[in-house]
């Protein structure tokens, strides 16, 4: 399990591994006896401070969040400062972005890498 670029440990007797980014104690963290210290967890690779920065593209927007459904996926994307809910007929969605061009009768979503 690799640690997360961002963590390190503490200077205490039984170290606690501490997110780089808050300097709080990393909730993705156990306590190991063996190694004496706190370890990550394979949940740490979902914590969303650890995410890289995404460059988006000008005109396109954030995706937040992403779930699928019996229709296809559902984007979360952050237009204007809120998180505006979308679904799509597609099964799948890779990009971190997407471009969305509102029409009179319908919204729809066109992406590009």
């Amino acid at each position: 399990m690799n640690m997360c670029k961002f963590s390190y440990h503490g200077k205490e007797e039984f170290p606690l591994l501490y997110c780089g980014k808050t300097d709080e104690i990393c909730m993705y963290s156990k306590k190991c006896l063996e190694q004496r210290k706190y370890i990550p967890t394979e949940l740490q690779n979902k914590c969303p401070l650890n995410k890289e920065q995404v460059k988006i593209p000008n005109g396109a927007f954030e995706i937040v969040l992403q779930k699928k459904n019996s229709k296809g996926v559902v984007l979360y994307v952050k237009e204007n400062g809120q998180v505006v809910k979308y679904q799509t007929t597609l099964d799948e969605w890779s990009l971190p972005y997407v471009f969305i061009k509102k029409l009179k009768t319908k919204t729809t979503f066109k992406a590009t890498k």
